[in-house]
């Protein structure tokens, strides 16, 4: 798959430490033609200290999910034809 090879690429250069969200998804658009959805998932946790002190809310992202589609031929009431298919890619941080 052509658009996964041009996604792992792009992925694989980007600053987790500076994303934007907007930025990743032109240059995706530019390299793949379409706009791919993309989905930020955050893990959140509590610590809590020893003192008495008010727990301390930990958030950080865990992964990063690029939706996008590739066409396929498909038969469809008794006709084949190109068709788009969904296709998740998540990355972990």
């Amino acid at each position: 798959m052509f658009k996964e090879r041009l996604i792992n690429e792009y992925m694989s250069n980007i600053d987790l430490d500076n994303i934007n969200l907007n930025k990743i998804k032109e240059d995706l658009h530019r390299l793949i033609q379409e706009m791919p959805a993309i989905k930020l998932n955050y893990l959140q946790e509590e610590m809590i200290s020893e003192d008495g002190t008010a727990p301390k809310k930990l958030e950080r992202m865990e992964s990063i999910e690029i939706i996008y589609t590739y066409e396929a031929e498909r038969e469809i009431q008794g006709k084949m034809m190109t068709v788009p298919i969904p296709v998740v890619k998540k990355f972990l941080l």
